[in-house]
């Protein structure tokens, strides 16, 4: 599944509803929760999703089916098999969510929906119709029950070979497509995308990003399931911890020789001046050096802004939220309502109301830094 940039799909979006109208776009924003698209799928959208939460005939024709599939918020990847871009999915979503007119409701009307329609195909003779229900299944799951989502997920890939690279890339992209709803078990998902690399062949990347995830028994357990590690990999995170093991022995020791060294230059000052020997804890402790992650410096870069998604993204709205600036659930994903909520906050707080969080912005929110301590 591609992903566009956010002010892309923005200005299709906008030309979709410019084009065809508010009902349309009604459909468009409901047909954004399936992960993929048939023909009969969305006509089904359509037939059972006519009124809003209140009641409230949403007035959208029939033809709207066909100008969907037809327009540029779709893309055909297969015989009468459709696909959104994943940040035009996302930004579609979002305006269901943020709308009072379906909000968290009708979300969990959708999921149930899509556990309905696809319960039958699960159990098909087609495996590639069962591949395709089984993968709306998990997109239902993750925004009611992503516990269960999280563990079906998981579990696929605890029986997937290292060898098996194609699914491991199908898996690792499916995983990405689940990033929002799924953003509190972010372990699954930096293992999805370090498999990912693995199977690309990118082994420097996939190395970096398994050993985030790593216990202190070089394992990886996510929703209560062992995750497999590629065995080159292992060998190599184990080489480099006993590597910088030694490196560490070797600083200590040096650091021991300085202060014996230095301990008796101390001796002979205070043999000389003062009859009294002064506690170490009477010593200042030195404070860490705070880093500024990248693109997130002192001189305003965007750490945050419209269309990312993530456990940042969700502090930011509980703090807006908390503070009387963002009125809905927090979602983990920065929408339009997001943006507008942080440049109301920038504006009573004499920021520039850029709608985009820098580090200016996340000081005066009062959130702890998002920075590395060295």
């Amino acid at each position: 599944m591609s992903k566009i940039k956010p002010e892309v799909a923005k200005r299709r979006i906008e030309s979709f509803e410019k084009r065809f109208g508010e009902a349309h776009l009604y459909l468009a924003s409901h047909a954004a929760f399936p992960l993929s698209l048939t023909p009969d799928l969305l006509y089904r959208l359509w037939a059972n999703f006519q009124r809003d939460i209140h009641g409230e005939v949403l007035g959208i024709p029939w033809i709207a089916v066909a100008d969907l599939l037809l327009s540029s918020l779709c893309n055909e990847v297969g015989h009468e098999l459709y696909e959104m871009d994943l940040t035009v999915r996302n930004l579609l979503l979002s305006r269901l969510q943020e709308d009072e007119k379906f909000g968290e409701q009708r979300i969990i009307e959708l999921s149930d929906f899509l556990l309905d329609y696809v319960q039958k195909q699960l159990h098909s003779d087609d495996s590639d119709i069962r591949d395709f229900a089984q993968v709306q299944r998990w997109i239902a799951l993750a925004y009611t029950q992503p516990n269960e989502a999280a563990f079906e997920v998981g579990l696929v890939f605890s029986k997937l070979h290292e060898k098996d690279t194609a699914e491991l890339v199908r898996m690792a992209s499916l995983t990405e497509t689940f990033a929002e709803p799924l953003a509190q078990f972010e372990p699954l998902l930096i293992y999805a995308r370090g498999m990912g690399n693995y199977a690309r062949g990118n082994l420097e990347v996939a190395k970096a990003e398994l050993s985030e995830v790593l216990d202190e028994d070089n394992q990886i357990q996510i929703a209560e399931i062992s995750l497999p590690i590629p065995e080159e990999i292992l060998e190599a995170v184990q080489y480099s911890k006993k590597d910088a093991g030694s490196k560490k022995t070797f600083v200590i020791n040096t650091t021991t020789v300085l202060s014996y060294i230095n301990f008796r230059l101390l001796i002979g000052v205070l043999i000389a001046t003062v009859p009294a020997f002064i506690p170490s804890y009477f010593l200042p402790t030195p404070q860490p050096t705070i880093t500024p992650l990248p693109n997130c410096s002192v001189m305003g870069d965007i750490c945050l802004n419209l269309g990312d998604s993530g456990v940042a993204v969700r502090k930011l709205q509980q703090r807006l939220r908390y503070l009387g600036f963002y009125n809905l659930n927090p979602n983990g994903y920065y929408g339009p309502t997001t943006q507008e909520a942080v440049a109301r906050f920038q504006q009573n707080y004499g920021l520039a109301a850029t709608g985009g969080v820098n580090y200016q912005t996340w000081q005066a929110l009062g959130l702890s830094y998002p920075g590395r301590i060295e």
